[in-house]
């Protein structure tokens, strides 16, 4: 059984040395960072303020998720009651004015 599972690792190494390999340049430099993180090139705390960017990334794109839904609601459901509320008040305002 040994043998067989050596074998198919063997196979399976194979397989991932002919697929091509799709990297983006931010996998790359991280790859870089990393590597030369462990040689001890960068010190660690660059590797902390990648974190911090990339949690900052996180924030943006949340908010840009968020935007439509934020959008939609203020257009659909606050403006239309503010608008709703003055017209109320200014007629009421004129009733009063008026007796």
């Amino acid at each position: 059984m040994l043998n067989t599972l050596e074998e198919i690792n063997k196979r399976i190494d194979i397989i991932n040395e002919m697929l091509p390999k799709f990297e983006t340049t931010e996998r790359k430099e991280i790859k870089k960072n990393n590597k030369q993180i462990e040689e001890g090139i960068i010190p660690i705390y660059e590797n902390e303020s990648n974190e911090r960017l990339i949690k900052r990334k996180g924030m943006i794109g949340k908010i840009v998720g968020f935007a439509p839904m934020v959008g939609l609601f203020v257009g659909y459901l606050i403006v239309p009651l503010v608008a709703i509320g003055l017209t109320s008040m200014t007629s009421s305002f004129s009733s009063v004015q008026g007796m």
